[in-house]
């Protein structure tokens, strides 16, 4: 065993360890990207933002955690709770009553409750029917994905893909933060045929990526 290999597991067991002995914090809900580990963006930055301006806002702490200089910057210029530093990150996440991930860590064994938004509405073969998986691999993805509380699906279609996805039951059709703006401001698909010049189109295809 190589000695990054090993020090990996150690992290895990150590981390592991520690999950059982710190004391969560009532409430406290611990935002950790790790599909863009450096911005803010997708479901997760949907989602926090969410968190911090419906009506219920204050019967919870929602806290963002990053090692980014300006992501740290443009979160504390907006008022947001955001932790940054290996300590801070590692303490928020042992304390956390529930975790927001948008992609797979598997490091993160132990006593955590952890909520998968995942990054991505697209239907290719992700997680666990990812063909290039190695199969130790797969035996601790098995392990972290036993443990996921809720994974979110946009459909029926999507529900039964992630359930094959994660081997996990608990998948729940809650829709995807990032596109829940498009029904929230009714007005929207308006205002971007108009800023776009598409008015004249019936029909709008788009390809998008994550801007890094």
């Amino acid at each position: 065993m190589g000695i990054r290999l090993f020090l990996q597991r150690l992290r895990r067991i150590i981390f592991s360890w520690l999950s059982y002995l710190v004391p969560k914090k009532k409430d406290l809900i611990v935002f950790y990207p790790t599909h863009n580990k450096e911005g803010f963006s997708g479901n997760l930055k949907s989602y926090f933002i969410y968190l911090h301006t419906c009506p219920e806002k204050s019967q919870y702490t929602a806290v963002w955690c990053t090692n980014n200089a300006d992501t740290y910057r443009l979160l504390k210029s907006k008022n947001y709770k955001v932790v940054k530093g290996r300590f801070a990150i590692h303490l928020n996440l042992l304390r956390a009553t529930h975790i927001i991930q948008d992609s797979t860590y598997t490091w993160l064994l132990g006593r955590f409750s952890i909520i998968q938004l995942w990054h991505g509405n697209g239907f290719k073969n992700s997680a666990l029917l990812d063909t290039t998986n190695s199969p130790k691999k797969l035996v601790l993805l098995r392990k972290v994905y036993r443990q996921y509380k809720m994974i979110a699906a946009s459909s029926e279609v999507h529900k039964d893909l992630m359930i094959r996805s994660f081997e996990n039951e608990r998948v729940a059709i809650v829709g995807s933060p990032k596109n829940d703006v498009f029904y929230d401001d009714p007005l929207l698909p308006g205002k971007l045929k108009a800023r776009y010049n598409l008015s004249q189109f019936d029909k709008i295809y788009a390809y998008t990526h994550l801007q890094r």
